[in-house]
């Protein structure tokens, strides 16, 4: 494979990705399991100006998936591939990784929505979130880096 690191050539599996058409990346991100989903949200961030993004291991990672800065701030990202809105717990889990990986921010990034729940919950801790939308926005944006 390519190390992305070091000459800023995307990999097979990205060129791949960012061939296919709109609505063809959306499904093909909508079908992604866990891990593949995470390593995905890794490459679109540094697409959008992240440095250092880091996928943490899957277990024991205190509900933080990835790790990454952007302007001197250190965000703890967990990404969460449903096909329902998310509730409370990525907010609860992301609040208490930021503090156990001393982040500046916490943020929930999927490929869905959130409840009115996880909504107000995230407002009161200061906890950042990314929906489908944002999620998307990101990927044009990476796809054209």
């Amino acid at each position: 494979g390519v190390d992305n690191e070091k000459n800023g050539r995307k990999s097979d599996i990205e060129m791949n990705l960012i061939s296919l058409g709109e609505q063809d990346l959306i499904d093909s991100i909508d079908k992604m399991e866990g891990p593949q989903f995470e390593n995905f949200c890794a490459e679109v961030l540094k697409g959008n100006g992240f440095v250092n993004v880091e996928v943490t291991k899957t277990s024991g990672d205190q509900g933080i998936d990835i790790l990454s800065e952007k302007d001197g701030i250190k965000y703890a990202i967990q990404c969460k591939r449903y096909s329902t809105d998310l509730s409370n717990t990525p907010v609860q889990e992301v609040c208490a990784g930021k503090k156990y990986y001393k982040a500046h921010l916490a943020v929930v990034l999927t490929n869905s929505y959130f409840t009115r729940s996880a909504e107000e919950l995230a407002n009161e801790t200061g906890v950042i979130l990314w929906n489908r939308e944002k999620l998307f926005e990101m990927v044009k944006k990476w796809k054209n880096s």
